[in-house]
């Protein structure tokens, strides 16, 4: 995570991007927010985490990861993923959802690691450091984790806000395409 972290800060300064809205869906929220962590809010003008939870794993203190994911299937967990993980809550527009598809080869295989990683990260003690605006968007009935864990990571942030799409699973942008981006658009010209 910290390595694309790094890479979204190369990206910025090769660009020589600043003022920049940073917006990461599922581990991309968390990419973000491994960002906030190494450098801070230079050269970010807020941030969009969609559907997203802070910290997969459940345990007595927090309820809001990934369902039924704890510290004792933790290991399973990762080794069996994308065990029939169905992310969606509406089917998805059949063109929308194939130009998705179009794309190089992912072999969960080599980014395994990297799921290890984002599964064990807990990003929860970044929220209160963010000094941008922060918008969480959540799909109602995200089939991955409880649409609250937006809502806290809202709460968590200094200036944040809650967004949740009410048709929607872990996509809403595939799933309520006009709302999503108007949505986004609203947060990009404020």
């Amino acid at each position: 995570m910290s390595r694309h972290a790094a890479d979204v800060r190369d990206v910025l300064d090769a660009l020589e991007l600043d003022d920049v809205l940073l917006v990461g869906s599922s581990m991309g929220a968390n990419v973000a927010l491994a960002y906030v962590d190494a450098f801070g809010c230079d050269r970010l003008r807020g941030l969009v985490l969609v559907d997203q939870t802070p910290k997969m794993v459940n345990e007595d203190n927090w309820t809001l990861g990934y369902y039924g994911l704890t510290w004792d299937n933790a290991d399973a967990w990762v080794r069996a993923f994308p065990q029939d993980v169905q992310a969606f809550h509406t089917v998805p527009d059949p063109e929308l959802l194939a130009a998705t598809l179009d794309g190089p080869d992912f072999s969960i295989r080599d980014t395994r690691p990297l799921l290890r990683d984002h599964t064990y990260a807990d990003w929860r003690d970044v929220l209160p450091r963010i000094t941008v605006p922060v918008t969480a968007m959540a799909g109602r009935h995200s089939p991955v984790w409880p649409c609250e864990s937006s809502q806290w990571m809202a709460e968590a942030a200094p200036h944040g806000e809650l967004l949740v799409f009410e048709r929607s699973g872990h996509v809403p942008m595939l799933e309520e395409p006009a709302a999503f981006n108007a949505a986004l658009q609203r947060v990009a010209l404020r």
